[in-house]
Protein backbone atom coordinates (compact mmCIF):
# COMPACT_ATOMS: atom_id res chain seq x y z
CA UNK A 1 0.00 0.00 0.00
CA UNK A 2 1.38 3.37 -1.01
CA UNK A 3 1.87 6.06 1.88
CA UNK A 4 0.19 8.84 2.63
CA UNK A 5 2.81 11.23 2.71
CA UNK A 6 -0.01 14.06 2.83
CA UNK A 7 -1.22 12.97 6.49
CA UNK A 8 2.23 12.17 7.67
CA UNK A 9 2.87 15.71 6.93
CA UNK A 10 0.46 17.32 8.54
CA UNK A 11 0.56 14.85 11.80
CA UNK A 12 4.08 15.80 11.95
CA UNK A 13 3.71 19.48 12.08
CA UNK A 14 5.21 19.56 8.06
CA UNK A 15 3.94 22.06 5.75
CA UNK A 16 2.21 20.57 2.80
CA UNK A 17 2.15 22.05 -0.09
CA UNK A 18 -0.84 21.85 -2.91
CA UNK A 19 -2.36 23.59 -5.76
CA UNK A 20 -5.81 24.36 -7.01
CA UNK A 21 -6.46 23.17 -10.68
CA UNK A 22 -9.95 23.52 -13.16
CA UNK A 23 -8.74 21.14 -15.20
CA UNK A 24 -9.87 17.41 -14.39
CA UNK A 25 -9.68 16.29 -18.23
CA UNK A 26 -5.77 14.40 -18.20
CA UNK A 27 -4.21 12.13 -15.14
CA UNK A 28 -1.16 13.57 -16.64
CA UNK A 29 -1.74 16.78 -14.83
CA UNK A 30 -2.17 15.12 -11.72
CA UNK A 31 1.00 13.04 -12.20
CA UNK A 32 3.12 16.00 -13.56
CA UNK A 33 1.88 18.05 -10.06
CA UNK A 34 2.43 14.76 -8.16
CA UNK A 35 6.03 14.58 -9.56
CA UNK A 36 6.69 17.90 -8.79
CA UNK A 37 6.13 17.60 -5.20
CA UNK A 38 2.34 18.49 -4.86
CA UNK A 39 0.82 16.98 -1.60
CA UNK A 40 -2.47 17.35 -2.76
CA UNK A 41 -4.76 18.73 -5.90
CA UNK A 42 -8.13 20.88 -4.48
CA UNK A 43 -10.02 21.12 -7.83
CA UNK A 44 -12.23 23.67 -7.80
CA UNK A 45 -16.22 23.10 -8.41
CA UNK A 46 -17.78 26.46 -7.56
CA UNK A 47 -17.62 27.82 -11.19
CA UNK A 48 -16.93 25.21 -13.82
CA UNK A 49 -18.50 22.30 -15.45
CA UNK A 50 -16.73 19.32 -14.06
CA UNK A 51 -17.14 15.91 -15.06
CA UNK A 52 -17.67 14.31 -11.60
CA UNK A 53 -17.28 10.22 -13.11
CA UNK A 54 -13.88 11.68 -14.86
CA UNK A 55 -12.81 12.56 -11.24
CA UNK A 56 -13.67 10.01 -9.51
CA UNK A 57 -11.66 7.94 -12.01
CA UNK A 58 -8.69 10.08 -11.51
CA UNK A 59 -8.22 10.59 -7.71
CA UNK A 60 -7.23 8.64 -5.01
CA UNK A 61 -9.09 10.47 -2.25
CA UNK A 62 -11.59 12.74 -2.51
CA UNK A 63 -13.16 15.39 0.07
CA UNK A 64 -16.82 16.53 -1.60
CA UNK A 65 -17.25 19.62 0.33
CA UNK A 66 -20.77 20.24 -1.55
CA UNK A 67 -21.76 16.79 -1.49
CA UNK A 68 -21.97 16.89 -5.42
CA UNK A 69 -21.44 13.12 -5.66
CA UNK A 70 -24.55 11.48 -6.01
CA UNK A 71 -24.67 7.76 -5.11
CA UNK A 72 -24.62 6.65 -9.20
CA UNK A 73 -21.53 8.55 -9.69
CA UNK A 74 -19.58 7.45 -6.18
CA UNK A 75 -20.37 4.14 -7.12
CA UNK A 76 -17.65 1.93 -9.29
CA UNK A 77 -15.07 4.57 -8.36
CA UNK A 78 -12.27 3.27 -6.62
CA UNK A 79 -11.31 6.33 -4.60
CA UNK A 80 -11.81 6.72 -1.09
CA UNK A 81 -14.44 9.68 -0.81
CA UNK A 82 -15.03 11.79 2.54
CA UNK A 83 -18.49 13.74 2.15
CA UNK A 84 -18.73 16.60 4.37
Amino acid sequence: MRENTLKKTLKSGGVALGTLMWDTYSRGVLHTLAQAGMDFVMICTEHSGIDYHRVCELASVIVDTRNALNEDTRNGSRAKIVRL
